[in-house]
C-alpha cells in the first residue's frame, strides 16, 4: 500500500518525544497514477460493483495497471539506491511505522 504524503511531523499520544520514535526513509515517490484511481473510485463511492459502463470499467482496469506499475517503479527506485547516503537537496519522505518503547530503542 501506497503512503499518505504529509507535509508536518507531529508526537502521537504515548509518545513524550520523537526519539522514541523509529522512522522509514524514502526518496520521493510517485502517487499520481494511485491519485488517479482514488478519484475514479470516489465517483463510485469505492464500489467496483457500481460500475455498470463497459468502457470506465476498462478505465478503471487501465488505473490499476498504472497504479501497480507505478508501485514498481517507486519499489525499483529505492532498491537501486538502498545503501547509497542521502545528500543534501535530495528530497526524501519520512514516515513513522513504529512506536518503541525506550528499553528497545
Amino acid at each position: 500500500m501506497e503512503g499518505i504524503l504529509k507535509e508536518d511531523i507531529s508526537v502521537v499520544e504515548g509518545t513524550d518525544n520523537l526519539l522514541d520514535c523509529i522512522f522509514c526513509v524514502h526518496l520521493q515517490r510517485q502517487y499520481s497514477a494511485s491519485r488517479d484511481l482514488q478519484a475514479f473510485m470516489k465517483n463510485y463511492n469505492y464500489d467496483v460493483k457500481a460500475i455498470d459502463d463497459e468502457n470506465a470499467k476498462k478505465y478503471l482496469l487501465a488505473l490499476q495497471k498504472g497504479r501497480e506499475n507505478e508501485k514498481k517503479l517507486n519499489d525499483s527506485y529505492m532498491k537501486n539506491k538502498y545503501g547509497q547516503r542521502v545528500h543534501f537537496g535530495d528530497i526524501i519522505q519520512v514516515s513513522n511505522h513504529f512506536q518503541v518503547v525506550g528499553q528497545f530503542l
